[in-house]
């Protein structure tokens, strides 16, 4: 019996260790992102009934500077991503608009990555949109 317990506690560390090292374990409020933090974090929608997701994502600075965003690509072709508003500081937001096309999805949950370069950081930032997709 103990053993059981000591192979359980185990497992639940170990995935908790993974869940934090991933990002998925975080407070509440925007993510920072080299620079910049995002609003939603994470965007988590579900796809409409034409098979396509739409929104806008907002953007901001971490420290008051002024940074402007220089483009943005998703990880598949399937999104495409347009800088509404391209100047943004840490109480005004930068927008980008994004759109999926998730027709051909099969999965309940899919993952689509946008890399957003900016002036903040020689490195771009990542932010995820998570698809669900009811049949």
């Amino acid at each position: 019996m103990n053993r059981q317990i000591t192979r359980l506690a185990t497992v639940v560390l170990i995935s908790i260790a993974l869940i934090s090292a991933s990002g998925m374990l975080h407070s509440e409020g925007p993510l920072p992102h080299g620079g910049v933090r995002f609003d939603p974090p994470t965007l988590i929608v579900d796809r409409d009934a034409s098979g396509f997701v739409q929104s806008i994502i907002k953007v901001y600075a971490d420290h008051g500077d002024s940074i402007r965003l220089t483009s943005v690509t998703g990880s598949c072709s399937c999104a495409s991503a347009s800088v509404q508003r391209p100047l943004m500081h840490d109480t005004t937001a930068a927008k980008i608009f994004v759109q999926i096309n998730a027709k051909h999805f099969k999965d309940s949950i899919n993952t689509v990555q946008f890399t957003v370069n900016h002036s903040g950081s020689a490195r771009p930032a990542m932010f995820n949109v998570i698809v669900r997709c009811k049949p």
